[in-house]
């Protein structure tokens, strides 16, 4: 159970429109929506995090690797 504080004439709106649209359907959507964003927005934030803690590589140590396992078959 969830309660939340609305002014007057927006809570006459939800009432009036409770036939049309499914009031804790639509509010129970937009909690797993937003907590969804959210635990991406923290997953993204730890890779950055876990990314910044490794050194650059040079240029073209990519293509060095591609280049030294091609050359050894």
């Amino acid at each position: 159970m969830v309660s939340v504080k609305v002014p007057p004439q927006l809570l006459e709106e939800v009432r009036t429109t409770k036939r049309d649209i499914d009031w804790p359907e639509e509010i129970r959507g937009f909690i797993q929506d937003r907590l969804r964003r959210w635990k991406a927005q923290r997953l993204l934030e730890e890779i950055h995090a876990e990314h910044a803690r490794h050194a650059p590589r040079p240029r073209g140590f990519g293509s060095d690797l591609v280049r030294e396992d091609r050359d050894s078959h």
